[in-house]
């Protein structure tokens, strides 16, 4: 009998990876996203147990928004504000209510003893601060809402365009304020980045108010929708890195 003499085809280089991909895709769980983890925590641990501080969170937005409404009442008497004049102030204090939540109900909370034990959990600080911090963004944009709303009726502006440009202050602010949160250990670096926003808006609306009040009424509506979309964007990105941020006394 003859013996063949053919050569066997071997797979590749190329394939056998491709085969050894499929198989370990193949005994792997899929990696849940983002939202998918947020949600599956939300399930897990419950709204109220991630929030068991709520009433106080309601009670410093609430001290917050009145805060705003006797300033801009007290300074009425002296000042005459203009719609101009208001537009500046939304952009420029926009982010205060989240970075008063954010700043007592989160950085403050570290310095708790609780917090070495929440460190061993299923869900550690930081997980659990990327839900918080998500909450907290959407409770300062309501917050900020009743805030223009109230603006809009004692001052001829236009809600939608002053909720944008809320919104849009809003993200830019809490995307940076994240980045540093993230990588400036020291609770001074968060203040410093709240009085620096803060203080760079008045001193460039003092400088000169009419260009700087001219470049925020100037942009279209659909530059903000992009900014505020963009922001939105590097804020969640931001919030991901808790998940995977490492800790000596934490788990992922």
């Amino acid at each position: 009998m003859a013996i063949d003499n053919e050569k066997i085809p071997f797979p590749s280089d190329k394939e056998i990876q491709q085969e050894i991909q499929k198989i370990i895709a193949k005994g792997m769980n899929k990696k849940p996203s983002f939202w998918q983890y947020m949600f599956t925590m939300y399930r897990e641990v419950g709204f109220r147990n991630v929030f068991r501080d709520l009433t106080e969170i309601a009670f410093t937005i609430v001290l917050t928004i009145a805060v705003f409404a006797m300033f801009v009442l007290s300074t009425a008497e002296y000042f005459s504000w203009t719609a101009l004049d208001v537009y500046t102030f939304i952009f420029c204090f926009s982010p205060v209510v989240y970075f008063v939540i954010v700043f007592f109900f989160f950085i403050c909370q570290k310095q708790k003893p609780a917090f070495e034990v929440e460190m061993t959990c299923k869900y550690n600080v930081y997980q659990l601060a990327a839900f918080r911090m998500f909450m907290f963004s959407i409770f300062a944009m309501l917050a900020n809402g009743v805030i223009i709303f109230w603006l809009a009726t004692e001052f001829s502006i236009h809600f939608p365009f002053a909720f944008l440009l809320s919104v849009a202050s809003l993200f830019l602010f809490a995307a940076a304020f994240l980045y540093v949160l993230l990588y400036v250990p020291t609770k001074s670096g968060k203040i410093a980045l709240f009085i620096s926003w803060i203080a760079a808006n008045l001193f460039l609306s003092y400088m000169n108010s009419y260009v700087y009040q001219a470049f925020l009424l100037n942009v279209p509506y659909f530059i903000y929708i992009i900014i505020g979309m963009a922001a939105m964007y590097i804020y969640v990105h931001q919030l991901k890195l808790f998940f995977v941020k490492t800790n000596i006394k934490g788990v992922l």
